[in-house]
């Protein structure tokens, strides 16, 4: 059974950073670009350094960040790649930047580098960072750190691509090594802002691999907006200690996607939403979000893969149809009574003419009017259940053993069950969500959306 809570997750497959060497290529290094001579310009990459040794940096005339825009500008006309230099400590190797970077939309592009920080001191309603269309691109990024009301990180594809000449984002490998608030250690409100907002709205965002070490503290961590579709999205550190944030926020556009996150909230933290825990289950993985609709569109982005040795996988109802055959045709084994009146054998003996027939009914749904649901509260052995039912006294016992407890400890409050026809009589929607409830620490409502109760 998949209830709409249930769902599964994915191992992204992430691609090893090649980390191109540019060491020995020094003889620019605090040079301007007009001062490259012919040896320097056949270089694959260029250099970006916050130590001003390189062919961009601080010290780049006129510059508002640090060097960035004017080494992705310089790229695209030389068709270079980029290496951002990084450094141990994380103390010295600091961008300071105080206008928006803009990546300019790209085809066959690698940024990569080192381990650095790139530190917002602009404007409080402008991005940091913003992608444009990207086609067969890779960007290694070190951490972006940002207190701003926009984003740390904003992938909006717009522009087209300069080959094929369309916007997109495609095919394209985005690593970060982390977005943080400014404040990662301090708890409260923040006023505003986002980590990561993948903006699909004007163009596609699709087939392409994320990868943030972490995503922190902010208002609202992580956004998809508009068309965000079969990408691969892994983060091993969502965290909040933000009053009023939010987790990942999923877009009515967004779908066929594989996420594996690991999430965590501070205990002080108040009213954090969104996706809000991710629970193993015997027949599935529990996804917990603060609404319905936010955990329709959580299980949406995942692809379902079950277990090729589960009992359901080798179901066939004629195989079940020829079981019930061989049994009902022999007569030496005894059945189950639920109603002895007479002698029935002795009667069909006795009988002048005996009229046999057979009658079979495939395997249906119920299809109860009203879609399976049920709401419960664990409070450590008592468990408190709502749910249209057609046998409060039965529903104790599978409802214990969901919890681990004793039948005198739950409670039922039978509620209009919307429909029966025999399904409310079985029990294993009510259990599943008595184990979300125990994960979660919380009390949950789980709702069965109508195909789930039909196909599964």
């Amino acid at each position: 059974m998949l209830p709409i809570l249930v769902t599964t997750l994915h191992r992204v497959s992430i691609v090893p950073i090649t980390v191109l060497c540019v060491w020995g290529l020094s003889a620019a290094r605090g040079a301007g670009l007009n001062e490259l001579d012919t040896q320097d310009r056949a270089r694959p990459v260029l250099l970006l350094a916050y130590d001003n040794s390189g062919d961009f940096g601080p010290q780049t005339a006129g510059t508002k960040t640090a060097g960035w825009q004017e080494a992705l500008d310089a790229c695209v006309r030389q068709a270079r790649d980029l290496y951002v230099k990084g450094g141990y400590g994380g103390t010295k190797a600091i961008y300071h930047v105080t206008e928006t970077i803009r990546f300019p939309p790209a085809q066959d592009f690698r940024v990569d580098g080192g381990v650095y920080v790139v530190n917002w001191q602009g404007p409080a309603d402008k991005d940091l960072m913003v992608i444009d269309s990207s086609m067969n691109c890779e960007y290694h990024l070190g951490i972006l750190v940002y207190g701003g009301l926009g984003a740390a990180l904003r992938v909006r594809p717009e522009k087209p691509v300069p080959v094929d000449n369309f916007p997109v984002m495609v095919e394209s490998k985005i690593e970060i090594e982390g977005l943080a608030d400014p404040h990662p250690f301090t708890p409260g409100e923040r006023k505003g802002g986002t980590g990561l907002v993948l903006d699909g709205s004007r163009a596609a965002i699709m087939h392409s691999v994320f990868y943030f070490a972490s995503v922190i503290n902010f208002r609202t961590c992580i956004e998809t907006v508009g068309g965000f579709s079969y990408n691969e999205f892994k983060c091993p550190h969502l965290h909040s200690n933000a009053d009023q944030s939010t987790l990942f926020r999923i877009g009515e556009g967004s779908f066929g996607n594989r996420l594996q996150l690991t999430i965590g909230v501070d205990q002080g933290a108040k009213a954090v939403t969104g996706v809000v825990k991710i629970v193993p289950l015997p027949v599935g993985v529990g996804v917990i979000a603060d609404t319905v609709e936010g955990a329709m569109r959580a299980k949406s982005l995942l692809k379902v893969t079950w277990t090729k040795s589960a009992p359901g996988q080798t179901y066939t109802q004629d195989g079940v149809i020829a079981d019930y055959r061989t049994i009902a045709a022999d007569w030496s084994k005894p059945g189950i009574e639920m109603v002895k009146k007479g002698d029935a054998d002795a009667a069909l003996k006795g009988a002048a003419k005996v009229v046999t027939a057979e009658y079979f009914s495939e395997h249906v749904s119920h299809v109860c009017m009203e879609p399976l649901n049920a709401t419960v509260k664990v409070d450590g052995d008592k468990v408190e259940v709502w749910a249209g039912n057609q046998a409060p006294g039965v529903m104790q016992i599978p409802a214990s053993i969901g919890a681990g407890t004793t039948p005198d400890k739950v409670s039922v409050n039978t509620m209009l069950l919307g429909g029966g026809f025999g399904r409310r009589a079985a029990m294993d929607f009510v259990q599943q969500a008595i184990m979300i409830s125990q994960a979660a620490g919380a009390p949950v409502k789980l709702i069965w959306t109508r195909e789930e109760d039909i196909q599964h």
